[in-house]
């Protein structure tokens, strides 16, 4: 128990953890501003029909979602070792704009 506690303030564990949560968002950022160059390139390769757009642009829009979810489900919090972007008491909420720990609040540019 003790190893446990004393590997959770481990200032380079922390840094390692918070790393990987930087990263995280870095995908989710890129996918996020990627989607207006990618809905310009599908309308102008799709020239015959809306369709192609449409479904091209729905499975980049669930592409989005599920790396979403999946990063946020995944990232956890290296102090608290809980979700990092979930805070699951009472009817729980998700905020990954967030740069703190809903739950421990440490914060992502902590040094």
């Amino acid at each position: 128990m003790e190893n446990k506690t004393k590997m959770m303030d481990d200032p380079e564990v922390i840094q390692r953890g918070l790393r990987k949560i930087r990263r995280a968002k870095r995908i989710i950022a890129a996918l996020f501003i990627g989607f207006i160059p990618v809905a310009i390139l599908s309308a102008a390769v799709s020239e015959t029909t809306k369709i192609h757009f449409m479904v091209f642009i729905g499975v980049y829009f669930a592409l989005v979602m599920i790396t979403d979810f999946y990063l946020g489900l995944t990232s956890t919090c290296p102090r608290c070792n809980e979700l990092y972007y979930w805070r699951m008491t009472g009817i729980g909420y998700r905020n990954f704009f967030t740069k703190r720990c809903l739950n421990c609040g440490l914060e992502l540019d902590e040094k």
